[in-house]
C-alpha cells in the first residue's frame, strides 16, 4: 500500500527526516521536496504504525518480495550491488572476529597444558 504522502512531488518516494519530536506529535520533513508530515502521539506516546509505515515505504523496501519492483525503481541496480557489498563486508569482518576469537581460545588452551612455546 503506497501513502499518498508518501510519493515525492519531485518523483519517487519521500525520503523523511525527523525534525521535531514533541511530547503530543511527531514531525518529519521530506529531504528532496519539503513535504511535511506530522504525527499525533497516542497517551502512550507511540504513533499509528500501520500510517507511518505507509508513508516510510522508501525506508522498509527489500530487493526481494513483494517491495522488489518498487525497490529497484526506487533505487536501481547500484543500490542492490551497493547493499550486497555491505552485507559481504559485515559478514566477513564477523568471520574475521570470529576466528581471532577461535585462535585466542586455542592459545588459552595449549598454554594451560604447558604447551605453547614462548621466545
Amino acid at each position: 500500500m503506497i501513502s499518498n504522502r508518501g510519493v515525492c512531488k519531485k518523483g519517487g518516494l519521500c525520503d523523511f527526516v525527523g525534525v521535531a519530536d514533541h511530547k503530543d506529535a511527531k514531525v518529519e520533513v521530506c529531504q528532496r521536496c519539503g513535504q511535511r508530515l506530522i504525527y499525533a502521539k497516542s497517551k502512550g506516546g507511540r504513533v499509528d504504525n500501520m500510517q507511518y509505515l505507509a508513508d516510510h515505504l522508501r525506508d522498509t523496501l527489500q530487493p526481494h518480495g513483494a517491495t522488489a519492483t518498487l525497490f529497484y525503481q526506487t533505487y536501481g541496480l547500484d543500490g542492490v550491488k551497493r547493499l550486497r557489498d555491505f552485507v559481504a563486508k559485515k559478514q566477513y569482518k564477523l568471520a574475521q572476529k570470529e576466528e581471532w576469537t577461535e585462535m585466542r581460545r586455542e592459545l588459552r588452551r595449549l598454554g594451560r597444558r604447558g604447551l605453547m612455546v614462548t621466545q
